[in-house]
């Protein structure tokens, strides 16, 4: 069986980096903390530093409740590489 690993170049790794500073800002924004947005999220206040620091790769599910959490709803684009 052959398996396929794709390793994600510079431009996903900054794209990533980008979504991750959107939540950060947004989350700043409204003004809470890491702490009582941990709570809301209903995860450790670790999981949630590790996944800002882009230490942890969020789940997909992860990143939707964390939009949801924030009164916000994340919108997914399919493009072709040449358009990205």
């Amino acid at each position: 069986m052959n398996k396929f690993i794709v390793k994600p170049d510079e431009s996903d790794l900054a794209e990533r980096k980008r979504i991750l500073q959107a939540f950060i800002e947004e989350r700043e924004r409204q003004h809470v903390t890491q702490t009582e947005f941990a709570s809301r999220m209903q995860i450790p206040k670790q999981s949630l530093s590790r996944m800002e620091q882009a230490v942890q790769d969020p789940h997909l599910f992860t990143l939707q409740r964390y939009a949801s959490v924030l009164h916000k709803r994340l919108v997914f684009q399919l493009v072709d590489i040449e358009d990205a």
